[in-house]
Order: C-alpha cells, then sequence, then structure tokens
C-alpha cells in the first residue's frame, strides 16, 4: 500500500487544523458562493441558549429532492461561517451534473460514463459496487452512473 505524504502546510489554528487562516478562508469562499447558488448566509447562534456559533446557508437550486439548507459550527462566527458555505460547496458538487443547475463549467462535471460493473471492468479501473456500503447487493450488469476519480492510496484514476 502507497504511503501518504502528508501538506505540511497544514497548522493548527483556534481550535482546528487548516491550511488557510480564516480571513484568507472566507477571501476564497466569498467569490464561491454564488458559483455553487448561495443565495443566503445567516448566523443563527441565537437560536438557543448554548452560544456555539452557527450559520445556515441556502442553496434554492439544489437537486430535486436534495437537501439545500446547510449548517455549519465553529469556536468563532467565522469559522461556522466557512463551516456552513463549504457544507453547500461540497454538496454542489455531489450532485450529478446533469441534476445541477448551478455548476455550468465543464471542467467542474467530470467525464461521466453509463455502463455496468462487469463491462467497464474490461477496460477502466472501477470500484465495485458491492465492495460500498449499499442498501441491497447490486448485480454485475446493472447500469451505473460513472465518474472519474482519484483512488489516494493506489495514486491512480478509478471509476
Amino acid at each position: 500500500m502507497k504511503s501518504l505524504e502528508l501538506d505540511h502546510s497544514l497548522r493548527y489554528l483556534n481550535g482546528t487544523y487548516r491550511v488557510l487562516s480564516e480571513e484568507e478562508s472566507l477571501l476564497k469562499i466569498g467569490s464561491v458562493q454564488s458559483k455553487v447558488g448561495v443565495t443566503r448566509v445567516a448566523q443563527i447562534t441565537d437560536l438557543d441558549r448554548i452560544g456555539i456559533p452557527v450559520h445556515s446557508v441556502t442553496r434554492p437550486s439544489a437537486a430535486r429532492g436534495a437537501i439545500s439548507v446547510y449548517s455549519g459550527k465553529g469556536v468563532s462566527d467565522e469559522q461556522s461561517r466557512i463551516s456552513a458555505v463549504m457544507e453547500a460547496v461540497e454538496r454542489c458538487l455531489g450532485e450529478a451534473p446533469r441534476n445541477n443547475a448551478d455548476i455550468k463549467e465543464p471542467h467542474f462535471a467530470g467525464e461521466q460514463i453509463v455502463d455496468s460493473y462487469s463491462h467497464l471492468k474490461g477496460f477502466e479501473n472501477p470500484v465495485d459496487p458491492n465492495e460500498l456500503i449499499l442498501p441491497k447487493p447490486l448485480s454485475p450488469e446493472t447500469q451505473l452512473e460513472w465518474v472519474r476519480g482519484w483512488d489516494l492510496l493506489a495514486d491512480e484514476d478509478v471509476y
């Protein structure tokens, strides 16, 4: 098994591990929010008595049936805002590209293939769906949507 190299720019800042400071992160997410359909960021800490900083983010363009309000918490208002917006980014990029109203740039969508595991393994490197935590086993002939990914440990392309 290959070993991973650690990014030594990661440091412990204000109760969490970060590569960027809170200020740098806020600057970067400011330009990303509209690209992923975020229309509202709200500070909701005072909705309870605990006092932990919490933000919510609304993304009305989420795919049908998907969650469209996300929350983030942190030890500061800045951290909770970053956490909430990054949750929206993660959910947006996790949606199937054809169901995603926000991602217009093709490099975000990735290459897609519709094929069966048994056929795809003849010429690509697919992850066996039955090795994942699924509600029930799948036939190797089931047609699935596949998108190219990267196996961090094997250091290779996978579907």
